[in-house]
């Protein structure tokens, strides 16, 4: 099971130091396992990389863009990056254990 937090980018990060670190603990804790979209309300969406970077943040923050063409293919690559984390985590590697679905139809872009 995928799970996520969507963060207004109204309310993170902001000026407000207090809910800096409250999303911030969220993203850095280990109890928490799922991917963090920051939704884009501008035209061009924030720089996931650069604000990982910039507040030490584990790489689980993905910039989710305003226009839907370019949405999908930034929520795939969340949701194939947190299938990938999940595989590469389950320690359960016996013959009867069930095994996590492929995703058809998924291409690696081309960089």
């Amino acid at each position: 099971m995928l799970t996520a937090v969507v963060i207004d980018p109204s309310a993170w990060p902001t000026a407000d130091e207090m809910s800096n670190s409250a999303v911030d603990a969220v993203i850095r804790s280990q109890d928490w396992t799922g991917i963090a979209l920051l939704v884009g309300l501008d035209a061009e969406p924030p720089d996931g990389d650069a604000l990982m970077a910039a507040r030490g943040l584990p790489p689980r923050l993905f910039a989710i863009p305003q226009v839907s063409k370019a949405r999908v293919p930034a929520l795939r690559r969340a949701i194939v990056e947190a299938r990938g984390r999940a595989m590469r985590a389950t320690s359960d590697h016996s013959p009867g254990a069930e095994a996590l679905p492929l995703l058809r139809g998924v291409v690696a872009s081309k960089k």
